[in-house]
């Protein structure tokens, strides 16, 4: 489902000073997230998930973060590893969808605290509204990534 997303994710990475790998997904074996990304600081793990606003899901159920364990064990393994959820409520354009690049520990946190099983876009804008990404000309995302 998340194809589209995980596309202009790769566009984005290609732009900046990086080595990444997607993570290929095989049927019988899970995944530890989609993307593996080296920087000279740091190594990335990003899983991406989208939510189709424009054919009518309106929010993220927490449920199918199925790479949760995962996630939170590369970003506790050593100081230079950060894990990442790149969420994309995808409209029929990329300009027009929002996307929030979301660090597992602060994820983990609204997840415990909010008292809800899903978040909405008016959740992610006002619990994430630092984590929004800005699209860039050419539909490239401006992660930030060094």
């Amino acid at each position: 489902m998340a194809q589209i997303s995980e596309k202009i994710l790769r566009k984005s990475l290609k732009e900046l000073n990086v080595w990444f790998l997607k993570i290929q997904n095989l049927h019988f074996t899970p995944t530890p997230a989609d993307f593996l990304v080296l920087s000279h600081k740091f190594r990335y793990l990003i899983e991406v998930k989208e939510i189709s606003s424009y054919k009518g899901y309106e929010s993220f159920s927490f449920n199918r973060l199925t790479q949760e364990e995962s996630l939170i064990e590369f970003n506790d393994f050593d100081d230079k590893n950060q894990s990442y959820i790149l969420f994309n409520f995808r409209e029929k354009t990329v300009k027009k969808s929002s996307f929030f690049i979301v660090h597992i520990g602060k994820y983990i946190k609204l997840k415990k605290s909010i008292g809800k099983q899903s978040l909405n876009i008016d959740d992610f804008n006002k619990h994430f509204i630092y984590d929004k990404i800005d699209v860039l000309k050419g539909g490239i995302l401006d992660l930030h990534i060094d």
